[in-house]
């Protein structure tokens, strides 16, 4: 988990398997799960975790020029990436509520 993640209030990060687990025990059924976001989530990802501290000074304050850039282009790339991939690292699930 990055410098970034925690000031965004993020406490963990879950697996399809913790997922799965969280959404059976509030009574859903998880039709499916999946990791999406592959290869631009990833890479952003990486750039947050590059980034380090420097990321939330960015986000407080007017960032510098070139990570302004960087932080235009992953938001438009984010829009393109693979919505089902085994490479993905963002986890995604659709479920439904169980009857009874």
């Amino acid at each position: 988990m990055s410098a970034f993640d925690r000031h965004l209030g993020h406490r963990r990060h879950f697996t399809s398997g913790d997922l799965k687990a969280i959404l059976e025990e509030a009574g859903y059924e998880a039709i499916s799960i999946s990791a999406a976001g592959f290869p631009t989530f990833n890479l952003y990802r990486l750039t947050v975790l590059l980034r380090g501290k420097k990321l939330i000074n960015d986000a407080d304050g007017p960032p510098e020029f070139l990570a302004w850039v960087v932080m235009m282009v992953f938001a438009f790339l984010l829009r393109v990436g693979l919505p089902n991939s085994p490479w993905g690292w963002q986890i995604v699930a659709l479920a439904k509520k169980r009857n009874g």
